[in-house]
């Protein structure tokens, strides 16, 4: 078996100038220390939890056994056939993990079997007397990079979509953390949730018209396998608070602005409006869903903007939310008397034309950092005359470092002269560009595809 603490400080290097001393606990004079914890750590190749004659145990990982109170009070280190041993455990609740030294170089690529979430951890109760068994099985995690092809798919009843591109969960167990939540509305049937696609958290909406006559929504909200693993389905719900808010505000009010909301927040003319991030009003009221609406681990975490009230000490916002935001308009302009969801019929999400490649920019791309503006200007034409008017949804397919590569999408309507222009600020360095036609318009003649600093 392997040995514990005194051979742990020879195996492995530590980080951030912390000691020995200030890693290992040491239970309290008097307190009963006869319990014990075993485990093996092994790769678990046809993914049953449960360790094989040919499945490898993988050693020196680091293990750290919690105590009652919340400290390290023990780290154990696998031996040569994956097996740890720890003893002397006072009773009570205890905290079994692998190590952030183990786990950081490996969480991209492989995933717990044995445990109830994607953290490499359990809780164990130990007694006086007793042992107490943390096998910690792992197992490859497979991706897919095309936009096209999910590993797995699934729809819910009010017409959301859920994509997993990561099988570290399937699509089903993220539209079932999503349904943990307490509101969805008519946004529902044009929102696609797509999880572990690139490295990326964001949703991005696309729309067509202006104040009084918005039409044609659609919603992709990414979530990032990494903001997952740290925060829970935190970032499930604040994004999809984006695909909720735009919606409502553009569908079902036609304001574009969110003029009533900022009147019920109480921000209506507040000069830091727009300041940096956590003042933008989308983000606001994205935050705003998350902890009224989302999940109950969603909604624990501490607003974004700390410089104004929570959503909850907001007197009368949930009911507003639900009462007036999601009611469509009357004919005096005021929201209609009649109760449930906003009745406008949304438009299903096109299908991306496979043959309808703008440009490839891979060339151009590979120089733009965090920060430049990629700019993509078509001229519409109907034959041989420009064609005003016209709405053209482009996807801008982006490509980063380790072939990631996530979807964003832009419409602009045709000018007199038959040209509309679509522009995206990329989030990050970008290796290559495409470009795309989404709808099937008119688009002819010629396109103008520049990637620049802002």
């Amino acid at each position: 078996m392997a040995t514990r603490k005194q051979n742990f400080f020879t195996t492995l290097t530590l980080i951030g100038g912390m000691t020995a001393a200030s890693l290992v606990m040491i239970p309290a004079m008097g307190a009963e220390s006869t319990a014990t914890i075993s485990g093996t750590v092994f790769e678990d190749t046809n993914r049953d939890g449960v360790q094989q004659a040919d499945e490898p145990g993988w050693s020196n990982q680091a293990i750290w056994i919690h105590g009652p109170a919340g400290s390290i009070v023990d780290v154990a280190v696998t031996d040569a056939a994956g097996r740890f041993f720890t003893s002397g455990l006072t009773e009570g609740t205890h905290r079994a993990r692998m190590s952030y030294q183990s786990w950081d170089p490996i969480k991209y690529e492989w995933v717990p079997t044995t445990t109830a979430t994607l953290q490499p951890e359990a809780e164990l109760d130990l007694s006086s007397g007793t042992t107490a068994t943390f096998d910690l099985g792992w197992r490859p995690i497979a991706v897919s990079t095309n936009p096209y092809e999910p590993l797995t798919q699934a729809t819910a009843g009010d017409g959301v979509i859920v994509q997993s591109f990561n099988d570290a969960l399937t699509a089903s167990q993220v539209l079932d953390a999503l349904d943990a939540g307490s509101l969805r509305g008519a946004e529902a049937a044009s929102t696609t949730v797509r999880f572990g696609y690139g490295s990326s958290t964001s949703c991005t909406t696309s729309i067509s018209g202006s104040p009084g006559t918005f039409t044609n929504f659609s919603a992709r909200c990414n979530i990032g396998y990494d903001d997952w693993l740290s925060t829970g389905d935190r970032a499930l719900f604040h994004e999809y608070g984006h695909a909720w808010a735009n919606y409502h505000d553009k569908v079902v009010q036609q304001d574009g602005s969110y003029s009533a909301y900022l009147a019920v927040r109480g921000l209506t003319g507040d000069d830091r409006l727009g300041r940096d991030h956590n003042w933008v009003p989308g983000e606001i009221i994205a935050e705003d869903f998350r902890q009224l609406f989302g999940s109950s681990t969603a909604a624990a975490f501490d607003q974004a903007n700390r410089e104004i009230p929570s959503a909850s000490q907001v007197a009368g916002l949930r009911d507003w939310f639900v009462e007036v935001f999601m009611r469509p308009l009357g004919p005096d302009g005021g929201s209609d008397d009649g109760s449930g969801d906003p009745t406008p019929e949304p438009t299903p999400e096109p299908d991306l034309v496979d043959d309808a490649v703008i440009a490839d920019m891979t060339g151009v791309a590979a120089a733009a950092k965090r920060g430049w503006v990629a700019r993509v200007a078509v001229e519409v034409r109907d034959g041989d005359a420009p064609a005003p008017g016209e709405t053209v949804t482009l996807s801008w397919e982006i490509e980063r470092r380790r072939g990631a590569v996530s979807l964003v999408t832009g419409t602009c309507t045709s000018a007199s002269d038959g040209w509309c222009t679509v522009t995206i600020e990329l989030s990050q360095k970008v290796s290559a560009l495409t470009v795309r036609a989404v709808t099937p318009s008119p688009v002819g003649g010629e396109e103008a595809v520049t990637v620049s600093r802002p």
